[in-house]
């Protein structure tokens, strides 16, 4: 309990108090967090009166559905368990397999895309392989192999640019950081003594 005016030589004590509307948590002097906002599902596009905020339990009305309509673009809350002062929001709707994605229970799902990808080698013969969609993630690309790199999934892999040395007939390279399946290998400046 609080002591409220003790340093006025008072005694008189609040007890904690329930979180407040749109937070959870133990009390209100432990410490209160705002409920998880769901992300936005699959859905039509259009809103409808009566759905779900994600997040809390406010619901559309005629005067509010149409400010909101553009915002969630019609999409239902992913939400499927209102949060109250205990106890958090639930998520518990996922996106569609091989239709949408999000990464997280609070991003909206997308749609997936189809992607064409880059080839895997400079011999431009055969293209990087396909990666599946999840529920969270889009479909992708392999990455690059081999020593080879592409900064997007449809670029085609090319290969690492190898630096030369810091003198010459040096043994030491001019490599300042190493190439990766989506960046080249950076390399130093020269100097009159480089090849």
């Amino acid at each position: 309990m609080d002591c409220i005016d003790c340093e006025v030589g008072r005694s008189t004590f609040k007890l904690p108090e329930a979180c407040p509307f749109g937070t959870w948590g133990i009390n209100d002097k432990i410490g209160c967090t705002a409920h998880t906002v769901c992300g936005r599902s699959t859905g039509e596009p259009r809103v409808v009166a009566g759905d779900l905020i994600g997040g809390s339990t406010t619901a559309f009305t005629t005067g509010s559905a149409a400010g909101l309509a553009t915002s969630f673009t019609g999409r239902i809350s992913r939400q499927t368990v209102a949060g109250n002062s205990t106890t958090d929001t639930v998520c518990g709707i996922g996106c569609v397999l091989n239709v949408s994605f999000a990464a997280s229970v609070t991003e909206d799902c997308a749609a997936v895309t189809v992607p064409v990808c880059g080839f895997a080698n400079s011999s431009g013969l055969v293209r990087r392989a396909s990666v599946a969609a999840t529920v969270f993630t889009d479909n992708s690309c392999a990455d690059c192999t081999g020593s080879t790199f592409a900064a997007s999934i449809t670029q085609d892999c090319i290969a690492h640019t190898v630096c030369g040395k810091t003198a010459i007939g040096g043994v030491v390279s001019r490599q300042i950081s190493a190439g990766n399946v989506t960046t080249d290998t950076v390399c130093g400046d020269c100097c009159t003594t480089c090849h």
